[in-house]
């Protein structure tokens, strides 16, 4: 299997200021690391022992992603419970906010993972620095794709 597998991600990074005006924008695409390639394959058990991802989390870490990752490279506090996970065909949306005062620094990648600590990263990204001052607010929304072979 290809690094990162039949499966892609396409991750929309929005700050905004304290007046709710976007200050940034980017849309990146993500990297399914090999936990997460065999937590969705384990989904497919009658069974399943490994947990589907709950949480999103952000951080420093200007490190490209790889599908060997495991954490972030620095993550900064707190890991947001997703507030929306739906299925459209073969696409998973996933989304959460960060409010003012939560997460403020400068933010250069985030991850799904399934804790809000420790736990399994399904993806990671890495993106262009968004300076997140305290009175900011920050929304990430993260479309992943199952692709056919």
């Amino acid at each position: 299997m290809k690094d990162g597998g039949l499966g892609r991600g396409i991750v929309e990074v929005i700050l905004r200021g304290p007046d709710g005006r976007v200050k940034d924008r980017e849309v990146v695409t993500n990297k399914l690391t090999e936990a997460g390639q065999a937590a969705i394959a384990e989904q497919l058990l009658d069974s399943p022992a490994i947990v589907t991802p709950k949480y999103m989390a952000v951080g420093e870490g200007e490190v490209e992603a790889k599908a060997s990752d495991t954490t972030l490279g620095k993550e900064l506090s707190p890991r947001k419970a997703l507030t929306s996970k739906t299925r459209s065909g073969n696409v998973v949306t996933m989304k959460a906010a960060w409010a003012a005062g939560e997460a403020t620094g400068k933010i250069t990648e985030a991850g799904v993972l399934t804790a809000s600590s420790s736990g399994t990263l399904y993806l990671r990204t890495v993106f262009g620095l968004k300076t997140k001052e305290a009175g900011d607010t920050l929304e990430i929304v993260w479309k992943y794709t199952q692709e056919a072979a």
